[in-house]
């Protein structure tokens, strides 16, 4: 058995890194779109292929949003549910 690190112990820089890699991979293959969301609200607007770089780029997108801020959301496209479900099937 090897040591093993838990997520939490990575540094927040590491972990938001990481977490937008990710996303911007799941983005490119279409499998996820990008939402911005006035805050309290579930009212989304997408967010156009052009601007994803800005946005995962700056720091206040990765905060837990205020009361009357806007928060940053991904959301799964219907290719995302599809891929997805594929992978489930016996």
């Amino acid at each position: 058995i090897t040591w093993e690190s838990g997520l939490y112990e990575m540094p927040a820089e590491d972990r938001i890194r990481l977490a937008r890699s990710a996303i911007e991979e799941l983005a490119s293959e279409g499998m996820v779109k990008l939402y911005r969301c006035q805050e309290p609200g579930r009212q989304l607007e997408e967010i156009s292929e052009a601007d994803w770089g800005r946005v995962l780029s700056n720091p206040d997108s990765w905060l837990e949003p205020t009361r009357g801020a806007a928060s940053i959301r991904f959301g799964t496209t219907e290719d995302g549910k599809a891929a997805y479900w594929a992978t489930t099937k016996d």
